[in-house]
């Protein structure tokens, strides 16, 4: 992010919203963007860090044109640059409270609108199958609908592999990328039945987190769950090309990890590995690497969780090393240990 051109965005924010509350609103700048697309992580339904800035952004063609944004009692705009527009808004504390985002042009653009959201904490859940694993194979479709939750504020976002094979496809994963490939995927609420396919870590820890709150503090998880991924995969072409690997190098970092940079989060949880083992030895120093500037892009102070396999698979007569699902996990749980 461009501390910078925050900082200046930023600014203006508090500007607008003093001007709001005493009484010179007719003096914000008009929007004038005639058309102008906003970033595919907003939608219904969606958690925003709380006690950060928030950063709203998208794309126009219509050069240093004025677009405007609204969350409720804050506003900022921005001029288009480069093709791009970023608005920053004041922080906010957690509330269960339904917020309205509203995003304006020109009076013949057509503004984007975004209902319900709330401020609480947004956690990224990242790695191979057991964070693809569905919820569905877990807790049936009718427990979902039936297992209350009314008073868990909670939203989750997922992405898996047919979002990665698309993104490979239209060479979306080619180089790091601001915005997700379009694959349609929104936010939904906790009791959403299409969450029977959201990830079973991430719905498991949404709801472990909502009780430890006690329901006060909404929750937000996006999920990155790829299938047999491999750490090269994951991080950034710098770290990438210096690991051994099938993958295609930093395929899902590319579509996927570089967009969230510009989007706070309270923490991460990592459940990758598996897919390392045959070359563990090298785990450590790409995984380090990739955290270390991870933070430098994000947050200096990101806590991130790691979950391993322990070496619990006794290898059956008749199986060899070459039988992945008999694989030494545990040495790659050592590494990053």
């Amino acid at each position: 992010m461009n501390i910078k051109k925050a900082a200046i965005n930023f600014l203006f924010a508090a500007v607008l919203l003093l001007a709001a509350n005493i009484g010179y609103a007719e003096e914000f700048p008009t929007p004038s963007a005639t058309s102008f697309e906003v970033s595919g992580i907003f939608s219904d339904n969606m958690v925003l860090q709380q006690n950060e800035t928030i950063h709203i952004w998208g794309t126009s063609d219509d050069e240093e044109s004025i677009i405007l944004a609204k969350l409720d009692d804050s506003y900022g705009y921005c001029k288009v640059e480069d093709g791009k527009w970023d608005i920053y808004l004041a922080p906010r504390s957690y509330s269960k409270d339904s917020l309205r985002l509203e995003i304006f042009g020109s009076s013949d653009a057509e503004s984007r609108v975004f209902e319900n959201i709330t401020i609480g904490d947004v956690w990224l859940v990242i790695g191979q199958s057991n964070v693809e694993y569905r919820y569905g194979n877990i807790t049936p479709e009718e427990a979902l609908e039936k297992s209350g939750g009314e008073e868990k504020v909670i939203s989750l976002l997922t992405f898996g592999k047919r979002d990665l094979s698309r993104s490979i496809a239209a060479k979306h994963a080619d180089e790091p990328q601001s915005d997700f490939p379009d694959t349609g995927r929104v936010w939904l609420p906790y009791r959403h039945g299409a969450n029977i396919n959201a990830s079973a870590l991430g719905m498991c820890l949404a709801s472990e987190l909502s009780e430890i709150s006690s329901s006060d503090i909404p929750i937000g998880i996006i999920s990155l769950g790829f299938s047999g991924a491999e750490l090269s995969a994951f991080v950034q072409p710098e770290i990438s090309k210096k690991l051994s690997g099938y993958d295609k190098k930093s395929c899902i970092y590319n579509s996927f990890i570089s967009p969230l940079l510009q989007f706070p989060a309270k923490g991460i949880v990592w459940y990758q590995g598996e897919a390392n083992a045959p070359y563990f030895s090298e785990y450590t120093d790409g995984f380090v690497a990739f955290v270390n500037k991870l933070r430098e892009d994000m947050n200096k102070n990101l806590p991130i969780y790691i979950v391993e396999l322990p070496p619990c698979f006794e290898m059956p007569d008749g199986y060899t090393q070459d039988d992945w699902q008999y694989e030494d996990y545990g040495s790659v749980r050592a590494m990053t240990g």
